[in-house]
This record gives C-alpha cells, structure tokens and sequence, in this order.
C-alpha cells in the first residue's frame, strides 16, 4: 500500500509521518505534497492507494484535490480528509466523493493508526474480490476447456486431481449463486466423420451448450461441454435449484435430443440421469459411456432415475466379469478389463476385489481352469490342446495348477467325469 500524505504545513506532514509505525500497516512508500498541484504530479507518475489530504489548502483545497482523483482514478484511490473545522457542507461534499473517513486535526495517532488498518483492510478486500472475479471470469471463458481437463484426469489415472479441479468448479458457482445442483449427460455425434465437415468441434460444443442452457433457464442452468474423444461429449450442467423433479429433467433432455434429431445434421444420441448424483462423478460419467454405448445402437435417449454408488459399482464389476469370461481362451490383462469399463487399472482391482471376494488375478484363474474342466468332461481335446487353449504354454504348469485347484490332475479328472 503506497500513502500520499497532502497539507500545505510540512509540520504537519512530519508530524503524521512520525506519528505511527506506517509499515507494520503494509505501507511500503509514503509520498509527501504541501499543495494540490503537487499531489496531482505524484499522482501521475506514482501508484497512489490511500490519500491523506487537509481540506483546506489555499489555491485548490482538499475537496478540488478528491474531485479530479475521482475523475482520474475513480474509487481505486481510498481517500481520508483532515479537516480543523467539522463542516456540514464538507460532509455532503464527502459524501458525494465516497470519502472513507474524516480526521479532525490536531490528529490523534490512534485514531490515524485505526484509519490506516480499516484502508488496508478494505483494499485487501477489493483484492481478493478483484481476482476472484477474475477467476469467475476466466472459468466462465474457458469453461469448456476446464472441464476437458477434468475429463482427461478422470480418465488418465489422475482421479483425485479431477475430483478437486471439478469442487472446486461447483464452490466457484456456489460462491455465486449460493446453491449449486449438478446434472451430467453423456452425448454421441452419428457419423462425425461427416457432420465434422461442417460443424467444427467449438461450433458443436457451443451448440450444445446454448440449447441446454437455454432449457435449464428458469434455474439457471450453466451447460459446459467436455470432448473425451471425436465425436463424444460429456455435458454438464450447474444451476441454483435444488433437485428438479425426475418429469422435468426427462422434458429437458427429450426436447435437447429432439431438437438435433430433427434436423439433417448433427444427429446424436445421448445418456443421461433424470436425477442429480449422489455417488462419486468420475464413476458416474463412465456408467453414462456404459450405458449408452450397451444400449440398442437405434435407441437415441437412454434416461434412468438415480442410481446409488454401490449398484453403479456392481453394474461395472458385471460388465468385468462378461468380458473375461468372453475372452477366457486370449490373454487378457488387468488393463484390458480396465479400459473396457474405463476404469483405472488400481481403482478397478480395488473395487473388483470388493464386489467379486477374488484379485482380478485370482478370477481369472478360477475361470480357467472352471473352462479347463468343462472341455475335460466334454470334449475329446487333448490335455495339451486344453492347455493351450486356455493360455498356458508350459503342459507342466498347467497340470499343477490344475492339481493345486481339484485336487487331481487332469487326466484323473477326465476318467473321474467320464466313469472309466
């Protein structure tokens, strides 16, 4: 905070410097003018926060002095008056001036000192609200691009960063607005080959950002849309009401899906909740990819009521369990289950363990040799073609584990199934 200190007595302007211990206020420089004309030159050439004038001052008083810092600065300038003569007409001009205090001359230090910490507190203030709109500003123009970050953390194995990128988006809309509720969908451009021809992915983006906006007005709706991959978008909205009935969200997106699926191009299909959600965001973006891209491919809205975190969590480890056990006969790998649910690899092992009892590499094994005894009771394959066809390439191995899980080993397993 940098003073200038204004009075036609340098006595005066001494007195005030010495008078109180200015840096343990944050002041860093104080500037010093026995006139007007020479305050309005520091003016000029140095950042003024706080101005320090008597009124009266011969040539221009203290009154001429505010009225040009207002003109010149507008309220960036905190502005004090010293004043020998408590004056009405003094007052009313102060308050058309929006002066910040008065100090009655001769000046008590305590009272200055007061003064000064009160500025400082006030231009503290304005700070924080400055860089806070900022921020609000900056978030507001470059929404789609946070929330593209959001999304690409979430899915590149750097879930907590994207948890606190995307609180810390819902506390800006809060400290807005007071209240924040938050609807996610995910969308789907038909033949983007084509469509991207004509419409370029901000043209889209700021598309479906506007109609959804538009249909969430009447509580505020703030749309952002995040790009996962060509042609796919996650679509969120913020807005101040508490939860909309199930009816009304599911009119918002029919007419959202409606209003693309009516025209030549883009034709979308699109997944969404007709509730808000309660479980984690990151589990619900990928159960809405699941959901649509599971769904009958001619289906063009897929909406479901609110689901809670542990049936989103079983719905996952089921899908987990269809894909390795329809890929049981290829090597499969914790990651390949992983990206088919997209999920991370140590967020599925962990919630694999939950819901199944078993390590992904404990299931998967069970699922062997379960296969593998099924073709030993069934067919009339080799034990080696057997082996093979289920992943081992050592005959040795696989007759051990085999021996380690039924307690027999293959063969004797055969004869036992067969009755010989």
């Amino acid at each position: 905070m940098n003073v200038l200190l204004v009075d036609d007595q340098q006595i005066i302007i001494d007195s005030l410097v010495n008078g109180i211990d200015w840096k343990s206020y944050g002041v860093s420089e104080i500037y010093k003018a026995t006139s007007a004309m020479e305050a309005k030159l520091i003016m000029t050439n140095f950042a003024v926060d706080l101005l320090i004038t008597d009124i009266e001052m011969p040539e221009e008083n203290g009154v001429v002095l505010a009225e040009w810092v207002r003109d010149k600065f507008g309220r960036k300038v905190v502005i004090v008056f010293l004043t020998s003569h408590p004056s009405f007409t003094y007052a009313q001009e102060g308050l058309k001036l929006r002066i910040f205090d008065y100090l009655l001359q001769p000046v008590r230090f305590t009272e200055l000192a007061e003064v000064v910490s009160r500025v400082k507190k006030e231009l503290d203030s304005r700070q924080d609200d400055q860089r806070l709109q900022k921020y609000r500003a900056f978030a507001k123009e470059h929404q789609n691009a946070i929330y593209d970050t959001i999304v690409l953390k979430a899915f590149t194995n750097c879930e907590e960063e994207s948890r606190k990128l995307y609180q810390e988006t819902l506390q800006l809309y809060r400290d807005q607005h007071g209240e924040c509720c938050a609807y996610m969908a995910y969308l789907e451009v038909r033949q983007f080959a084509l469509v991207h021809e004509k419409w370029s992915d901000e043209l889209l983006r700021s598309t479906f950002c506007n109609v959804l906006s538009e249909l969430f007005q009447e509580v505020r709706g703030e749309a952002s849309a995040a790009s996962i991959q060509e042609g796919e978008y996650f679509l969120f909205v913020l807005c101040d009401s508490g939860k909309l009935p199930a009816e009304t969200v599911r009119g918002i997106y029919d007419t959202f899906a409606r209003f693309f699926n009516c025209r030549t191009s883009p034709n979308i299909r699109l997944s969404a909740d007709l509730q808000t959600e309660k479980e984690d965001f990151i589990l619900a973006m990928r159960r809405l990819r699941i959901r649509l891209q599971n769904a009958d491919r001619s289906k063009e809205l897929v909406l479901e009521g609110p689901t809670n975190a542990e049936e989103s969590e079983t719905g996952l480890a089921e899908q987990a369990e269809k894909f390795i056990k329809e890929h049981i006969f290829q090597k499969i790998t914790r990651t390949d289950v992983a990206d088919h649910v997209h999920l991370n690899p140590d967020y599925f092992s962990r919630l694999f363990r939950k819901e199944t009892g078993l390590s992904f590499k404990d299931y998967v094994l069970r699922e062997k040799m379960r296969r593998a005894a099924d073709m030993l009771a069934h067919t009339k394959f080799s034990i080696g073609i057997i082996a093979s066809k289920i992943g081992f390439d050592n005959f040795s191995h696989f007759s051990q584990t085999f021996r380690n899980y039924y307690h027999m080993s293959p063969q004797d397993y055969r004869n036992a199934k067969s009755g010989s």
